[in-house]
């Protein structure tokens, strides 16, 4: 079963980079950049577990294209 949190409602993720767990928060379309992802002709997509706010786990897959010309890493956490 999907669910998703409710628009404009931000969601606690929890997910690793180099080897640490961080804790940040999403809102809803706003993705960030998977530095640990698998990257597959220019996508990289990244499996992270998060609670949303009707305090349920969820696990999502997030994903950015990255093109040839244009390539900005984001802060984790942070809009774009």
């Amino acid at each position: 079963e999907s669910r998703s949190a409710k628009v404009g409602e931000d969601v606690n993720i929890n997910y690793l980079l180099n080897g640490q767990r961080w804790q940040s928060t999403i809102e809803d379309y706003i993705f960030f950049h998977a530095l640990e992802g698998k990257a597959w002709q220019g996508h990289y997509d990244n499996i992270i577990e998060y609670v949303s706010s009707d305090h349920y786990v969820y696990q999502s897959a997030f994903a950015e294209y990255i093109t040839d010309q244009i390539h900005q890493r984001a802060p984790n956490g942070t809009r774009f």
